[in-house]
């Protein structure tokens, strides 16, 4: 679960907060999987340093990540009342175990008719948009276009799930 009920604000908000390093992971095991099965026809040997997402690439995936944050943001922002600011992408905040850890979070306003299955489902499908995107956009970027496609419609079959069974049952609650 990656958000929380903050009922110490007026009006009370709902964080919802993915972690940096958990999204590197994700896309990072991805790009990799797929690159160790793109041989090199003269070579034979596997294409992960050229198309695996390492961390030599992670100052680039921050701002693939935090593309693809604005890209949802906007969207959940459409669907549902947010609070300003309503998006950051937070560099050094402190986690409940004393870590560091750099965030991308959004708030929106709480509903008591909001319930904890419709939010995790807004949570996943919003990770599952996040890592989608970011692999999108990295592969439009190394000229693998095919594999671009391939994340963009996965992305956007995600996101239209995020639309039509998560935050249009909270735009719902928001209006009865």
């Amino acid at each position: 679960m990656s958000y929380q009920k903050i009922t110490a604000t007026d009006p009370n908000t709902i964080r919802f907060y993915y972690a940096q390093d958990t999204i590197f992971d994700h896309v990072s095991l991805l790009s990799m999987q797929r690159a160790k099965r793109i041989i090199d026809e003269k070579t034979g040997e596997d294409q992960t340093d050229e198309y695996g997402i390492t961390l030599d690439e992670r100052d680039l995936f921050k701002k693939l990540l935090d593309n693809a944050a604005t890209q949802i943001f906007l969207l959940i922002r459409k669907m549902v009342n947010s609070v300003d600011p309503a998006f950051d992408s937070d560099e050094g905040e402190s986690t409940s175990d004393d870590t560091t850890d750099d965030y991308i979070e959004f708030w929106i306003r709480d509903n008591d008719a909001y319930n904890e299955a419709d939010l995790e489902l807004v949570d996943k499908l919003v990770q599952e948009c996040l890592i989608m995107y970011t692999l999108f956009d990295w592969y439009t970027i190394i000229g693998l276009t095919e594999e671009a496609q391939k994340y963009l419609s996965r992305y956007n079959n995600t996101k239209k799930d995020l639309v039509t069974k998560a935050l249009y049952k909270l735009k719902i609650r928001n209006i009865s």
